[in-house]
Formats: C-alpha cells, structure tokens, sequence
C-alpha cells in the first residue's frame, strides 16, 4: 500500500464499441500512461457462439451491429499483448443482464417479466447459461489471471414466486438468494479454473453484516472492487472498510474518468473526475495499515448506464479526463502545472472551442472528434437557452404550435428573438457542426454509433429548427378560442 497505486483502465464496449485501428492507437497511450492492464467489459459485442448465439455480435437481431466479429475481437486482444496491457473479461452474471434475457430464448429466466434487468437465481438453466457464457469467455481470454463477474445492483432479486418460496426458508432472506448464487458462479469458475481469480462489483456487499459474509467465507471465494464515482470523504467510512479489511485478503477499487456525472453526458466534468481520484488518494491511505492486499485501481469509463439507456461520453471525448485522472494518481494529487506540462507532452494542448478555430491542433486519439463533441455540447447548451426556454416552452410549446393555440401577441414576441435569420443561423452551424463529426467519427466508430449519435443529439434538433423555421414564416392574427385539430 505504500508503493504507487497500480492502473487499469475499463473499457466499456456495451455502447459505441470503438474499431481495432482507433484502439491501436488508444493503447499505446495508455502504456505510456503507466496502465498494466484492460477490464473489458464486451456485454453483446463478443461473438458468442452455439445455443447462446444470439446474445453477442453474431446474433441475427444484435445491437452492436455485427461488431466484433471474431477477428476483430482477436485483434483487440493481440494489440493488448502487444502494449503488454493485461486483459481482464467482464461478464454480467446477476444483474445487467438485459442483453441475455431480451430474447425470447431466455425469457423464462427473468427475475421480473417485465424486466430484463435481472436473472433469477433459483432456475437450473440460469446457472448453466452463465456457465455456457464464461466458458466462452474464458476460452477467449486463455491467459487472463482473473474474470469479473459484475453481480452489481440487482434490482429486482427475490420478486419471481420461486424466489419468494425459496426466500421463506433461507436463513438471511434476500442476502442469502445474492450470496448463494454469488457462491454458485464463484465455485465454478475456482474448480474448472482453478488458476483464474474471481473479482465482482461490491455494492450488494455494503449492507451485508461481517459476520454473514465470513460464515459464507466469501473472501476466499473472490476479490471485491469497491467502486466510488463521487467525490465525499464520507464513503471510507470505517462501518464499511473496516468489514471489507476483516473479510476479505484481496481488495481492488474504481473510481471513473467518464460516464458516472450523467445518463446523457456529452462531455466529462473534468474537476469532478479529479476529485474522484483525489478521494481515492486519501481514503485508501486511511486504512494502508489495515488492508492486506489491495491490487489496484480500475478507472471505470462508462458508455451508458445499462443496455437501453442512451449513449453518455464517447471513448475520446474522455481521454484528457482518463489523462488528468491517471497523471493525479501517478503524482499523489493533482499538480496543475506539474500536470499540465506532462499533459502537454503528450500532445493535449485544446483549442478554445471556435468553429473556425484551426490555429492548434491536438495529437492525441480521437482528438478531432474531441473538439467536435465538445462544439455539440456547447451548441446544445445554446439551443437550450434560446429554443427550449421555460418562456419558449410556457407560450411557444410543440402542442401549441401544432394546434395553433396561441396569441399572435405571444407569436409575435418569440419571433422578435426567435426569428427566421436566428433559426437560419442555428440550422446552418448544426449542419456544419454534423458534417465536422461525421469527418472525424467514421474512422473510430461503426455505422450503428454513428446512427444513434445522430438520432439522439442532432436529428431532433434540425428536424425542430426545420418546423420553427417554417412557422416563423406564418402569420396569426386572431386570439384562438380552442385548439385546433392536429392533421
């Protein structure tokens, strides 16, 4: 505990799973960086195979549009080997489960019918899929030392009727149906491989007593990694780290560089993620004399908050945060100009955000893509300001221009500011600002990102400029006693 802290990196391909020629050169940053290894969390972009198909990158219906197929996939791992960044799978076994159980197939083996989240764990055929899909796994990533099971925030556990029956007979209810489904996946992958280590997310631990988890002797079965996104002292706690120190030998931490300050985020709170880790810095030293094994921190970089949410920072966008965050732990705090100076030799010198800005051009990956995103995220903010206002939305709203159902007197006070040349204006730099994006996105991204990114963030916005535009040309002269009908 008193040596530096070691680094990994999570990459999170549930959402916008990036090319193999973008992640070639993401990886050798991130050696550069100190990183040692990789928590890869592949949900339905990993080509699974057989009866379990369905689920991964080769399915008929896949999410991730086709992408990886298994080339790609060993492509990934071998530029991994190749930048000596270890790899370390994450499969979803509890939890999260939304991309396995949406298919008819294992529709039966829903916690909550009308849930996907969740698997129940008193069904046979839920524990031999998620045998079936951590073979896969494991026959995937031959030399990995360790397999993450996730198991976090389970939702809905204990809701079916066999879980209810099963729950009137188990000692500590609801605790004992996560921890002996826990135990089931743990003593499967220590017996078929007794050379593979078993890590899990540990909020389902937080409200378990010390001495229920030592009875179930948990902490021979799998390293924790306690994950913190926040930014309050408050979590190293000693109710909480003292029953994690007492229970189990191996700890790991995650703290995040993007994707945990909102579901929609474009951009990463840059100080936010910094504190984070600043957090971290101080709480693990807290208890240095207590824990007996910590093994490292992961920084978590979310894509979204689970398989149906939208999209939040893309990979790019957050890699001078991942840079910032990785250069806090390196140097025991955050340095600014320390920092910044080993930041800037990296090739992280950012423009002011100006379309016709040009004068300085980053060299990290994805940094045009960077600057672009960070236009959309200032643009939206003014479109916010100005197009979806509390005043626009109050007397200007779509209802009411559909139904016509306003005063020409509030009609002709919004187009004294929102008028046809401002429309003109905004529908002329969100064009521009699309074509910047999709000259920057294609070479990182796969045509089904590039889809959703636009469908979410900017199609919405041109299709509502469009129709302001055109209403802005009409004139309405009388005071409606009632809403017309809609066409």
């Amino acid at each position: 505990m008193s040596k530096k802290i070691r680094r990994f990196v999570h990459l999170d391909l549930k959402g916008a799973p990036p090319k193999p020629s973008f992640l070639e050169t993401f990886f050798p940053l991130l050696t550069t960086l100190g990183v040692e290894g990789l928590l890869v969390e592949w949900e339905d972009s990993f080509p699974y195979t057989g009866d379990i198909q369905d689920i991964g990158s080769l399915g008929s219906s896949s999410a991730s549009g086709g992408h990886y197929i298994p080339k790609e996939a060993s492509e990934i791992m071998k530029l991994a080997k190749v930048h000596s960044l270890m790899t370390i799978p994450l499969i979803q076994t509890f939890g999260h489960m939304e991309f396995v159980l949406k298919h008819s197939k294992f529709k039966h083996l829903r916690e909550y019918n009308i849930s996907p989240s969740c698997i129940c764990p008193s069904q046979e055929d839920s524990l031999n899929l998620i045998k079936e899909m951590i073979d896969q796994m494991l026959a995937f990533h031959t030399d990995s030392e360790y397999i993450h099971i996730g198991a976090d925030e389970v939702w809905h556990l204990g809701q079916c009727e066999k879980c209810t029956a099963k729950m009137e007979i188990l000692k500590y209810k609801q605790h004992s149906l996560w921890l002996d489904h826990v135990v089931a996946v743990a003593q499967y992958v220590r017996i078929r491989y007794p050379n593979t280590k078993v890590m899990l997310w540990d909020d389902m631990f937080r409200n378990i007593d010390e001495a229920i988890l030592k009875e179930y002797n948990i902490g021979e079965l799998v390293e924790p990694m306690v994950w913190y996104y926040h930014t309050l002292d408050d979590f190293f706690s000693p109710n909480l780290w003292n029953k994690y120190c007492n229970v189990f030998p191996h700890l790991w931490g995650a703290t995040a560089f993007k994707g945990a300050t909102g579901s929609r985020q474009i951009m990463p709170v840059p100080y936010h993620h910094i504190q984070n880790h600043e957090c971290w810095i101080r709480g693990l030293a807290l208890y240095n004399d207590q824990i007996k094994n910590f093994h490292g921190l992961v920084l978590t970089g979310w894509s979204r908050y689970d398989h149906y949410a939208t999209l939040c920072e893309l990979l790019p966008s957050g890699i001078p945060s991942l840079c910032n965050c990785l250069l806090t732990l390196e140097n025991g705090k955050y340095s600014p100009e320390i920092i910044q100076s080993e930041m800037t030799s990296l090739g992280f010198i950012l423009p002011n955000i100006h379309m016709d800005d040009t004068t300085i051009v980053p060299q990290f990956p994805g940094s045009q893509l960077y600057i672009n995103m960070d236009w959309l995220n200032h643009f939206i903010r003014k479109y916010k300001i100005e197009i979806d206002s509390e005043r626009f939305n109050t007397w200007f709203n779509h209802w009411q221009r559909n139904t016509k159902y306003t005063t020409p007197y509030h009609v002709n006070s919004m187009k004294s500011t929102i008028n046809s040349l401002f429309i003109s204006r905004l529908l002329s730099e969100i064009e521009k600002l699309e074509d910047f994006i999709t000259s920057s996105i294609h070479d990182i991204y796969y045509e089904h990102t590039v889809e959703e990114l636009y469908g979410t963030l900017i199609h919405p916005i041109k299709e509502n400029l469009y129709k302001l535009n055109q209403y802005c040309l009409l004139q309405n002269e009388e005071c409606p006693t009632k809403p017309k009908p809609i066409d």
